[in-house]
């Protein structure tokens, strides 16, 4: 569509389409430019996904999406004709994550926000090595955030208590990752804006009815009705107990 407005043209125009996809095929080669300075395997299959839908080879632009979700049951003459090389794996990923922030600055958004819920499962995992692992992962996006490396990524980790202060096999157990992460001495733990670390208190009876009435009322104005008449504070209350 930004192409088909520097032309001045619809871009639902079939007679204008050839002129129109030369010309998103220049700007898609300029932004990939840039992606392909973090990770070339990222804009190569990005490039052949464009080339299969544009061509109408729908072929190429699965095996180009199969290729970015890190499968590993794609052919090596898909993988040719994609031009990319091995697999998305525990050490090109990174790679592929600065490339996927770059792209979606490229693409008009402000940064990327990445939530990993619920954390303590890493406390099932069976191995003591899989368990460092994936601790030794988080230590890796703590630094590469602090150094700046990843402009334009928030990362939000939730896990429970038992994630952080279990010395056996939670954050406790990686000194690397728990001295990150700790509260600076002198520091309030629900400050937030000096700590990696934010401890959320529980829920209590006022909080809940309080979550219920901002519920209550977000669904009144989503469906344009007055929910206070269904549900009054005081029911709310009531239920909260």
């Amino acid at each position: 569509e930004r192409c088909a407005q520097i032309e001045g043209v619809s871009p639902r125009s079939r007679e204008h389409l050839p002129q129109i996809t030369q010309l998103v095929e220049k700007q898609i080669e300029a932004a990939l430019d840039d992606v392909g300075g973090a990770d070339v395997g990222l804009a190569r299959a990005l490039r052949a996904y464009f080339v299969g839908r544009s061509s109408m080879n729908p072929e190429l632009a699965r095996d180009a999406i199969q290729w970015l979700r890190g499968s590993k049951s794609l052919p090596v003459d898909a993988r040719r004709k994609l031009g990319v090389k091995g697999e998305v794996t525990r050490d090109t990923a990174f790679a592929m994550l600065v490339g996927l922030l770059r792209l979606v600055r490229l693409a008009g958004y402000r940064g990327t926000l990445i939530t990993m819920d619920e954390a303590e499962t890493i406390l099932r995992l069976p191995l003591s090595s899989q368990r460092q692992a994936a601790y030794e992962t988080l230590r890796l996006f703590i630094d590469a955030c602090g150094e700046n490396s990843l402009p334009g990524a928030f990362f939000v980790v939730t896990g429970t208590e038992q994630f952080l202060a279990d010395r056996h096999a939670g954050v406790a157990s990686y000194p690397a990752l728990a001295q990150r992460i700790e509260r600076p001495v002198g520091v309030d733990v629900l400050d937030a804006r000096r700590s990696a670390l934010l401890v959320l208190r529980g829920l209590d009876t006022e909080k809940l009815a309080q979550v219920a009435r901002t519920v209550r009322d977000l669904h009144g104005m989503a469906f344009n009705y007055n929910a206070r008449l269904r549900l009054s504070d005081e029911l709310l209350a009531r239920l909260s107990q």
